[in-house]
């Protein structure tokens, strides 16, 4: 329901405060109610649209542990991530290719060197 994060919501200097909810979270939360898309959610003090929710059977990158949420990477700049209570963070990226330049992975390498 909804969508996912985009490469548009990862534009330049610009922080999208957008987030994908897991649906155990839609149902949980949100009672999973349908108009559950367009509504804010708050992370850690910080204001997000919701844009989408996952399908139930979505696990992402670690089986059996599905995400809650999902931000765009460029959001991790929001947050202090070197306080011990961001241990929440889990970072992933796509790299794919445009026009022979690689996309991407800047903001989730930019995340990585903020947190080593």
């Amino acid at each position: 329901m909804g969508r996912l994060i985009s490469p548009g919501d990862t534009q330049g200097n610009q922080i999208s405060q957008v987030a994908v909810i897991g649906y155990e979270l839609w149902q949980e939360r949100f009672g999973g109610d349908p108009a559950v898309v367009g509504k804010n959610i708050r992370i850690d003090g910080k204001l997000f649209s919701i844009i989408g929710v996952t399908r139930k059977w979505f696990t992402g990158m670690i089986a059996g542990a599905p995400p809650e949420i999902t931000i765009p990477a460029g959001a991790a700049q929001l947050y202090d991530l070197e306080s011990r209570s961001m241990l929440w963070v889990f970072c992933d990226g796509k790299t794919e290719r445009r026009n022979g330049h690689r996309t991407g992975a800047h903001a989730v390498a930019d995340v990585l060197a903020r947190t080593a």
